[in-house]
């Protein structure tokens, strides 16, 4: 259940980042019918080559001002989406550490046998040390001689 919360909190949050967006890609363009529209102003009522090269370096100056500002807003646009992916990513986490029977594993895990089968379930009679046998454990057998 709570994971469900949080991903739909970080859905939400990612539609308020694409919409804030959309938002600035409409106002760079109205500013760029502005750019543009001035420039045709302007080369209409230049007359000579040199006020030409003058109106040329004012729509050029105005069109990289609209680069710029346009580069500014696609990097905090990219540095936003990268804090939704991250808040989403840390939902799934913590959601997965919150519901019950999903625990994360305490200490290391288990160790496979290195080689073979375990010892108890070897075929065969068991290695010779050279040692005599240990006494079996248990009660000791009645003793026939007294």
């Amino acid at each position: 259940m709570i994971t469900a919360i949080l991903g739909a909190a970080a859905l939400v949050l990612g539609v308020v980042v694409w919409l804030v967006g959309e938002r600035h890609a409409s106002d760079s363009s109205d500013q760029l019918d502005r750019v543009l529209a001035s420039a045709r102003l302007n080369e209409q009522q230049a007359d000579t080559a040199s006020k030409q090269q003058v109106v040329n370096g004012w729509t050029a100056r105005d069109l990289l001002a609209l680069l710029n500002e346009q580069q500014a807003d696609q990097t905090r646009l990219t540095g936003l989406v990268g804090v939704v992916i991250g808040l989403a990513g840390a939902a799934v986490v913590v959601g997965l550490l919150l519901v019950p029977g999903r625990r994360a594993r305490r200490g290391p895990a288990p160790l496979a046998p290195p080689f073979g089968p375990p010892a108890s379930h070897a075929s065969g009679p068991p290695p010779t040390t050279g040692q005599a046998p240990p006494p079996p454990l248990g009660p000791a057998p009645p003793n026939s001689s007294a």
